[in-house]
């Protein structure tokens, strides 16, 4: 009940202080009304909840800097918001969905601990370890997106990882929650399923996106391993700075999605297609188109290769690729990538500058 009076608090301030109406592209204006709100007069009508006074820690320097953290996930909200359209058209549809299951739960969680002190340390931490599982779903997901098995994969992969990688917390959760702690082999079994996500975008644009998501990451789960905590800050401190490194990853990923394509020796509409695919599904789908698509440039005799970074020409080709070989090539591309994603999302690569569109754009150029 303290929490749902919370929310209907919260809604009534953000109301009162034009937060709904306000220029998001704008994170400065954010962040002046956010100031408003949780250092001036707002932060007292969250009294009526709970009458015990204040924390200490709520004033001041750690409150502004909950400001801040709670700015960086408005701004992850609003980033995340915008992925929805483009990737609706792709097998990665799934993994959107668990983003935004991760997001929520994340944002809720910091908010109920951090600003507002709805729920108890011990609770806490089992519930920021949840957090550092969801985030580990949409990763998860993008390894098994292709089609038709993307629900096969979510309901017999990614959900049962979640349960399995839980189980130190609901087992300790019956007897005695207050003595959770990750041992050695879970923080190792964690390590492996955070490296085969993260991995996955290690070479494309968004390797420094799933850098700093894979840090937030891992000072969430280590604060929570008794062997491992003593050398890591407060968790109040190690939960700010899990914040700020999780939802930079996100918005850094806006950011690199609408930097220009880089540039490509043949200019061919179908290495803008490549680089796509790439960078949004990952190096494990990647490679294996890779090798398809080579497969068939050798056997047709095309003077073009795929390789990671682009399409490329054949060692000792010096002459500009046949555009029959560059159709023959776009072809193969669109038979193998119909597993992936559909038309429209194809056609659109092809035919328009190779960056990233908000869903707003994407619609406005198609209709």
């Amino acid at each position: 009940m303290k929490f749902l009076r919370a929310a209907s608090i919260s809604f009534q301030l953000a109301t009162r202080h034009n937060l709904f109406n306000i220029n998001w592209h704008n994170l400065f204006d954010v962040g002046i009304i956010l100031d408003q709100i949780l250092c001036q007069q707002s932060i007292s009508e969250f009294a009526e909840i709970d009458p015990t006074p204040i924390h200490p820690g709520h004033h001041g320097m750690p409150l502004l800097l909950n400001s801040l953290a709670a700015l960086f996930l408005l701004g992850a909200i609003h980033v995340l918001a915008q992925g929805r359209v483009p990737l609706a058209k792709t097998s990665l549809k799934s993994a959107w969905y668990w983003a935004a299951i991760a997001l929520t739960f994340f944002t809720t969680l910091f908010l109920a601990v951090e600003l507002f002190g709805l729920i108890q340390n011990t609770i806490a931490a089992h519930a920021y370890y949840l957090s550092a599982i969801l985030w580990m779903t949409p990763f998860m997901a993008a390894l098994g997106a292709r089609w038709p098995g993307t629900k096969a994969w979510n309901w017999f992969v990614v959900l049962p990882m979640v349960i399995v990688l839980a189980q130190p917390s609901w087992s300790t959760w019956a007897t005695n929650p207050e003595n959770f702690g990750l041992e050695a082999p879970w923080l190792i079994g964690f390590g492996f399923v955070l490296i085969m996500g993260v991995g996955n975008y290690m070479g494309t644009r968004f390797t420094l996106s799933a850098v700093l998501m894979a840090g937030g990451l891992v000072l969430l789960v280590c604060e929570t391993s008794p062997a491992i905590s003593r050398f890591f800050p407060e968790g109040e401190v190690v939960h700010r700075i899990s914040v700020g490194l999780i939802t930079s990853g996100v918005m850094s990923t806006l950011m690199v999605a609408e930097a220009p394509c880089p540039p490509n020796p043949f200019s061919l509409p179908c290495a803008r297609l490549w680089i796509d695919f790439r960078d949004w599904f990952g190096i494990v789908w990647a490679r294996r188109v890779q090798d398809r698509v080579n497969q068939a440039a050798r056997d047709q005799n095309w003077p073009l290769r795929v390789e990671l970074h682009g399409v490329t020409g054949v060692e000792g080709k010096t002459e500009r690729p046949l555009p029959e070989a560059a159709r023959e090539m776009e072809k193969t591309f669109r038979w193998l990538l119909k597993r992936f994603v559909d038309d429209d999302w194809i056609e659109y690569r092809l035919q328009a500058p190779h960056q990233f569109r908000t869903g707003k754009r994407v619609e406005n150029e198609h209709n």
